[in-house]
């Protein structure tokens, strides 16, 4: 047990210095038509792909630098790194704890091989939404109220 606690602080050691290393790539001169502020606080997963899952009750919470989050879809828990500038966002791979949950994992799977591709983030209504490198919705977000 003690190796393993051993190797996942290094890989989010790890992941926290390429974080750093990625911010070069978001200072882009594209034209912003509506400044995103910095994301922090919990916020429900509204839709995932183009499948509506709000009604899993699925929430990420960013922490308050606006650097990190972390996601409990029911069995594992999802810790990404991330740097936002303006509506710019750079995800490093996701790490996470590797329990097997029968019929719990589908949502944290997709969300281990999105969160690395998206790269934009729109504001829409209420919700957040975040974007692919081929500008493609990935995932939507709706800021929990009891957070802000």
């Amino acid at each position: 047990m003690k190796p393993l606690s051993l190797l996942l602080g290094l890989l989010l050691f790890v992941s926290c210095a390429n974080a750093k290393k990625g911010s070069n790539e978001l200072s882009g001169d594209s034209p912003i038509s509506e400044e995103i502020e910095t994301l922090s606080g919990e916020y429900q997963i509204i839709t995932l792909k183009e499948e509506n899952i709000s009604s899993e009750d699925i929430y990420l919470k960013i922490d308050d630098k606006g650097e990190s989050l972390m996601i409990n879809a029911g069995c594992n828990v999802l810790r990404v790194d991330f740097i936002q500038v303006k509506d710019r966002i750079s995800f490093q791979p996701p790490v996470s704890t590797k329990m097997y949950c029968e019929g719990k994992m589908t949502y944290e799977n997709t969300l281990n091989l999105i969160l690395p591709d998206i790269s934009e983030i729109q504001s829409s209504e209420d919700n957040l939404v975040f974007l692919s490198k081929e500008n493609e919705v990935q995932l939507t977000v709706r800021k929990n109220k009891k957070s802000e």
